[in-house]
């Protein structure tokens, strides 16, 4: 069932604030959601991208003594082992980047659903639990289609300067801030997802701004220990902080999704947060 939204305004510092009191009481949740969302992405990325397909030749760098030596694109991360060797947090790229950038969509698209719901959910008071992994992937198609048409622009963005790459990209990113509640919500298809999104940001494009630029400061600042720990720290021990920097963004991406959601209910409002009937909102935008 679909409605005709009426595209209203919200405020940026009214949505942060009360995304904030909203995760209270569903924070754990959404760890366990995004780290089992992260395990599986990282299964099947090594048995896709590690196992299956052949790696990407290594690139050769010139180090500070001179010498030149291959340096391995695309590795994360890696635990020393005992008696030499090492163990990478990450596949090393494939020598198809194209696979390797459809793989990592269809990841995203697998659990993009049950994320969107989970905003949705909190956005208007109700609970969220942590089989909604399972329950929301039947989204998975519209959010595969979602993630290929933005590896598709930024294919095209890369064509451009740096600087006419990051500003087409910044701009998508703002322009299409609410496709994914969209879809989870109203069932919209991709173009309608896309075209709801717009609209919600024509009438409010500096705040919607400003919600992605403190998703933007915050994930930089939680950031700044990985950057510390990777510099001074012994490999092992900055895996560790990597793993809690991790945790840290996971906690981010939650603030800013309910943040967004909260933003989407005060523009056109929530319906049905994923359910298969409408829900019944009271005046204040909480659900019944």
């Amino acid at each position: 069932m679909h409605h005709e939204p009426v595209f209203g305004r919200f405020s940026a510092a009214a949505a942060l604030r009360e995304a904030w009191s909203r995760l209270i009481g569903a924070r754990r949740t959404y760890l366990y959601m995004a780290v089992t969302a992260g395990i599986v992405g990282w299964l099947i990325g090594n048995l896709l991208l590690g196992w299956v397909l052949p790696a990407a030749e290594p690139t050769m760098v010139t180090l500070p003594d001179g010498q030149v030596a291959p340096l391995s694109p695309g590795s994360g991360p890696a635990i020393d082992l005992p008696g030499g060797g090492s163990w990478s947090l990450f596949p090393a790229a494939t020598a198809y980047p194209w696979v390797q950038r459809t793989v990592s969509a269809a990841i995203s698209a697998l659990f993009a659903g049950a994320f969107a719901a989970y905003a949705l959910r909190r956005a208007v008071g109700l609970p969220v639990r942590y089989g909604m992994l399972l329950d929301f992937v039947r989204f998975f198609p519209k959010f595969l289609v979602l993630g290929l048409l933005a590896f598709g622009a930024a294919l095209v963005l890369a064509k451009f300067w740096p600087m006419v790459a990051l500003l087409g990209t910044a701009v998508g990113a703002v322009a299409f801030a609410f496709a994914d509640l969209y879809v989870v919500d109203r069932d919209a298809g991709v173009i309608e997802a896309l075209q709801g999104s717009l609209n919600i940001v024509r009438n409010n494009p500096v705040q919607t701004a400003l919600i992605l630029l403190t998703a933007a400061l915050l994930g930089a600042l939680v950031s700044v220990p990985l950057l510390i720990a990777s510099t001074f720290l012994p490999s092992a021990l900055a895996v560790v902080v990597g793993l809690a920097t991790m945790l840290a963004s996971a906690l981010v991406s939650a603030f800013v999704s309910v943040a967004l959601a909260c933003a989407f209910r005060d523009a056109v409002g929530i319906h049905t947060a994923g359910e298969g009937t409408p829900l019944k909102i009271d005046a204040g935008g909480a659900a019944l």
